[in-house]
């Protein structure tokens, strides 16, 4: 239950301890420190019963890959580039609103850039360790399944995410020009 008090500055402060949950806050108005109190027990009671938070309605997931980026460091190029794209492409998507529709969409843009089905798996291989992080060490309630859906869902569109093994290996010619591209282009 909440707790009410009126500072001498007229402000008043609002006080919620419930299930291991204590939060306080100070408002200018006794109306909206009780409306704030009821929306914290309701996340309180949601947090006993399932062990979760909900989902901050405001929260983009460019705000949870940051934090995941901050607290796991990930040393491999390959995921700092595919969590830069994530957040490049869907960074601005409320976390509410991550959907299988997000998704499709995402799926769809990405096709049309040329990436290839094992690309695209990827993609949503490194977008489900995300979330699968963000529910188990920030102990929000992620659709965790929703990106492996996505990566099952691939073969269904006509995505193979299987590599197909090389028939030929470049020429030394070619190997030649990759060099210098590659020592010409920072």
């Amino acid at each position: 239950m909440a707790r009410f008090s009126q500072l001498p500055s007229g402000k008043w402060r609002a006080q919620v301890r419930r299930g291991g949950v204590c939060r306080a806050a100070t408002f200018d108005t006794k109306r909206l420190a009780a409306a704030w109190a009821a929306e914290i027990e309701v996340q309180a009671s949601q947090i006993a019963a399932t062990g979760y938070a909900p989902l901050p309605k405001a929260v983009p997931l460019a705000d949870l890959i940051d934090k995941y980026s901050e607290d796991t460091k990930p040393a491999d190029k390959m995921k700092q580039a595919t969590l830069a794209m994530w957040r490049r492409t869907l960074g601005n998507v409320k976390l509410s609103a991550l959907s299988a529709m997000v998704l499709r969409d995402f799926i769809d843009r990405r096709t049309k850039e040329g990436a290839g089905g094992v690309t695209i798996a990827a993609d949503l291989s490194f977008l489900s360790g995300l979330l699968k992080w963000g529910r188990r060490a920030r102990h929000l309630d992620l659709p965790v399944a929703l990106a492996m859906d996505a990566r099952a869902s691939l073969p269904y569109r006509g995505l193979n995410t299987r590599s197909v093994e090389r028939n030929r290996e470049p020429t030394d010619d070619e190997l030649q020009r990759l060099f210098a591209y590659g020592e010409s282009n920072p």
